[in-house]
């Protein structure tokens, strides 16, 4: 490729003197742009990078003092700076932009200090350097300092560089003259051919140029080589601008950071990712600061050392903290080679960084949540050896606090009603707030939140936070951050376990469901220590229960013996009365007998109910009348300045209870209330009302059955029953009485009979408070079949010459009963043996109206006498008589088919009685049937 030649100059001295013009001119230029490029890429610079590096140095100094707010000795800090002259002012600022110290060069000197304060500022002002530099203290910034340093003019420099420019202006003028006499035409032109073609592929990279070969000469073959040169270079640099392209392309689409460093560890190259991790819009803004600097200060030995080996021609790689130009601190994983020049030599070094960030906060998470749950599972082994709850909710604060790293922990018991929490165990507040310290449970408290949705409630900034208001014990305590979980409980929460923190954004999800481990644990130690509790009272409940049927058993024995003596005893000395007449002289000592008898008997009774070996008759019955008779009874036997009220409630249903035991139950009740009084002015109140069965009664009582019940309360104002005593006050024999006075089965009586009713007692009291007795019945709605049969029931006469079988293996209790029911207008046929009894019944079924049978005799029970009879006359209606009577013995014979089992009557008024409603309620079916 030909290009033509460029202008010739006119002659020699022309050229000579533009030369010497251009020299001048150049020198002039040079020295200036020189002095410009010196100004503003060295000496500047320099000058910042010098004050800098006094900043970071003052800084380190004065952070203590800073934190401590010690101004009088930040002031002696700042006063060294009087070892450099061109320091004129420095100004120490808190992070409130307000002044705390200052130095000043010379008193004189009048300082614009600034009003407001910069991160990192510099700026050079009337020929002043302004800096400001932060004080920092790990990532927090604590305060800040303010320089002020003279930097000569560039006028006062300017004589050195006028010296330098007029000895290069005499160089070049030297050198013109030289060259001017010693050129000569045919050398000069080819000179400035090869000059100019060199010039412009140097400028413009225009590889296609070439320069004119006019002769063969040195001059010529020079031309022609660098022609030559030229064709092989646009060959590489074609080549070599592909490959750059190419690797250019790789680089800046590399999704890490890629940077090349020089020696210096000054940034030569970096790729988008690079400027996009360091937070930086181009290269040039990051050339603004030392690399070093973005480099966290405790990495940044080993971040040298790293450059250092690397330089050395070693691989090497480095974790480190790296902070982005708006402060962003991230984690970094650098790979860095060696750089090498085309020729091998160690130039710089070429690195690829990583952002780890998110590893290394997922790593530490890891870490924590692994520390959390060993933690969790040693305070979960603790628990099960813990002496108390107590101490197992003040270790649980204490692992909150160690775990979560809180300032402050709360183990909440919720209180009944729910709207308050008792603090049963905290760590960081004062004292007197864990123990007797209540805390409202609102709905917009952390803990009342909680409570409310049974969810983890997390609080990262109380001050912002739109669901709660900040109250007086958030700005005492400093707290910023809250974290709630349920303590789960049966049913609704147990309780709250919080944490507070005086750093917002202090917990994360980790955290709470560490928080919620440790309540959880909470939660089952309680429920376990609940159902220890529970267990020792099903204890204490089977062991009375094994007493109580050990003495039923004792009594039953007794009494089925002692019945039948009494009913001989009573049954004759009644007939013995109807046989003497009135006025007979025999006649009081029988009443005097059947007094005894009673008493007797009605001792074997209460044995037997106190230890439910007797089973009630139960009818529908309203308790009223018997409330207000018992009221009447009690008020003709108390003295006058006691009291008693009754007070009903309206349409109280029915119970189905035995009338006369309710009745012996309240007044003995009534009594001891009296008692309990003691002989002084008091008052005694009888209540009925209907009442549903709460969850306490329900576990005190496992035999009762949920559902409304009719209540009867016997209250007083007495002396009232210590803890003590009320847990023993229902044992058979136990009694506050003096010897003599009282036998000890009164409540236990009481007892008794409420649970042979379904039933349940219960009792409050505290000592000196008096005491209230309540008495459980089940409701009961009689049908429209049992309200016809009250009518037919109450329609019945005495006997009508009915026939009865009557089978007892005592012969005085046979004899007694056939001549008590012959005088009620029935005819007996007594029997002391079964097979005889048995063999009169088959000889004739049909003719018995009524087989009455004793229940234990020899040989043949009156259980298999009943089975017999049944086989030989299925609808035959069979009795049972028991001097007691147990529910097992009801339950066995009703599934024999006996129509009902009775306790044994002791009289005629007793015994016909039986007899009329058994053969009444057999008529009433039939009437009914039909």
């Amino acid at each position: 490729m030909s290009t033509p030649l460029l202008p010739r100059p006119k002659t020699l001295r022309h050229r000579l003197f533009r030369l010497m013009v251009v020299a001048s001119v150049a020198a002039i230029g040079i020295v200036a742009m020189a002095a410009l490029l010196y100004e503003q890429t060295t000496f500047k610079p320099r000058a910042v990078l010098n004050l800098r590096q006094q900043a970071d140095t003052l800084a380190a100094v004065v952070l203590p003092p800073v934190e401590f707010g010690d101004t009088e000795t930040a002031t002696t800090y700042l006063a060294t700076r009087r070892e450099y002259p061109d320091i004129v002012a420095v100004g120490l600022y808190d992070v409130n932009a307000q002044r705390v110290a200052t130095y000043v060069r010379d008193d004189s000197a009048r300082i614009n200090w600034p009003r407001e304060v910069h991160r990192d500022r510099y700026e050079f002002v009337n020929g002043k350097l302004h800096l400001w530099h932060p004080i920092e203290d790990g990532s927090r910034v604590v305060g800040y300092l303010f320089f002020c340093a003279d930097i000569p003019p560039l006028f006062a420099r300017l004589p050195q560089y006028g010296i330098m420019a007029g000895a290069v202006f005499l160089a070049l003028l030297a050198v013109a003259g030289i060259l001017s006499r010693g050129l000569q035409r045919a050398f000069l032109l080819p000179v400035e051919q090869l000059t100019a073609v060199t010039e412009q592929v140097t400028q413009h990279r225009d590889y296609a140029l070439r320069a004119p070969v006019t002769s063969g000469d040195e001059l010529g073959r020079l031309a022609a080589g660098l022609n030559d040169m030229l064709a092989t270079v646009a060959s590489q640099d074609h080549a070599l601008r592909h490959s750059e392209a190419r690797m250019r392309s790789i680089v800046e689409t590399e999704p890490e950071c890629v940077t090349i460093i020089s020696k210096d560890i000054e940034l030569v190259e970096i790729n988008p990712a690079g400027l996009a991790l360091l937070e930086a819009e181009s290269i040039a803004q990051l050339r603004q600061h030392a690399l070093v600097n973005f480099v966290a200060e405790e990495f940044r030995d080993q971040y040298m050392a790293m450059h250092q080996r690397v330089l050395a021609g070693e691989r090497a790689a480095l974790e480190y903290h790296a902070v982005g130009l708006r402060g962003t601190r991230l984690w970094l994983d650098t790979r860095a080679v060696p750089w090498r020049s085309p020729d091998g030599a160690i130039i710089g070094v070429l690195s690829i960084t990583r952002d780890v960030t998110n590893h290394k906060q997922f790593e530490h998470a890891l870490a924590r949540r692994s520390q959390q749950q060993a933690v969790v599972l040693q305070l979960g082994l603790e628990a099960l050896t813990a002496a108390t709850l107590d101490a197992l909710f003040d270790r649980a604060a204490d692992t909150v606090a160690s775990a979560l790293g809180a300032d402050y922990t709360a183990v909440l018991q919720v209180l009944p009603g729910r709207d308050k929490a008792l603090v049963r165990a905290g760590y960081g507040w004062a004292d007197g707030v864990v123990g007797n310290y209540e805390l409202p449970l609102a709905a917009n408290t952390p803990a009342g939140i909680t409570l409310q949705h049974q969810t983890p409630v997390l609080i990262d900034d109380v001050a912002n936070d739109a669901r709660l208001p900040v109250r007086t014990w958030h700005v005492q305590y400093e707290v910023a951050c809250i974290a709630c979980v349920a303590i789960r409980g049966t049913g609704q929460p147990w309780g709250i376990l919080a944490a507070h923190s005086k750093r917002t954004h202090a917990f994360s999800a980790n955290d709470v469901s560490a928080l919620q481990e440790v309540a959880n644990v909470l939660a089952q130690s309680i429920q376990r220590a609940n159902a220890d509790v529970a267990r020792t009272e099903m204890e204490s409940q089977l062991l009375q229960a094994q007493k109580m049927d050990a003495l039923g058993r004792l009594a039953g024995g007794i009494a089925h013996d002692f019945n039948n003596l009494l009913s001989a005893i009573l049954g004759n000395a009644q007939l013995a009365r109807e046989d003497v007449g009135v006025g007979h002289p025999s006649l009081v000592s029988l009443e005097q007998i059947q007094n005894a008898g009673r008493r007797a008997k009605e001792l074997v009774q209460r044995i037997l109910t106190f230890s439910r070996q007797q089973t009630p008759r139960r009818e529908p019955v309203s308790l009223q009348p018997i409330i207000e008779e018992v009221a009447r009874l009690l008020r003709a036997t108390i003295p006058a300045g006691v009291t008693v009220d009754v007070s009903i409630a309206p349409d109280v249903p029915l119970v189905s209870a035995d009338g006369a035991q309710i009745h012996q139950t309240l007044l003995n009740l009534g009594t001891n209330a009296w008692q309990a009084i003691n002989g002084a002015c008091g008052h005694i109140q009888l209540s009925l009302s209907t009442c549903e069965a709460d969850a306490a009664l329900l576990q005190a009582n496992p035999g009762l059955r949920p559902g409304e019940y009719v209540c009867v309360t016997v209250a007083d104002n007495g002396v009232g029953v210590d803890a003590a005593l009320q847990r023993r006050i229902f044992d058979p024999f136990f009694t506050t009485k003096p010897p003599g006075e009282g036998t000890g089965l009164g409540l236990s009586v009481v007892l008794g009979i409420m649970q042979a009713h379904g039933g349940a007692v219960t009792v409050s009291s505290e000592k000196g408070q008096g005491a209230k007795f309540s008495l459980y019945f089940p409701e009961v709605t009689p049908s429209a079949g049992e309200s016809k049969k009250e009518v037919l029931l109450a329609q019945s006469t005495s006997g009508l010459g009915e026939r009865i079988l009557y089978l007892d293996d005592e012969e005085s209790l046979v004899f007694l009963a056939t001549r008590l029911l012959e005088r009620a207008g029935y005819r007996v046929d007594g029997h002391v043996r079964a097979d005889q009894a048995l063999a009169a019944f088959a000889a004739d079924p049909h003719s018995y109206s009524l087989v009455i049978t004793d229940l234990s005799m020899p040989g043949m029970s009156g259980m298999d006498v009943a089975r017999e009879i049944l086989k030989i006359q299925p609808d035959a209606v069979v009795v049972l008589a028991s001097g007691y009577v147990r529910q097992v013995d009801v339950d066995a014979a009703m599934s024999v088919g006996i129509r009902e089992v009775v306790l044994k009557p002791n009289t005629v008024d007793e015994l016909a009685p039986i007899v009329q409603r058994l053969l009444t309620e057999t008529r009433a079916a039939q009437s009914i049937a039909k």
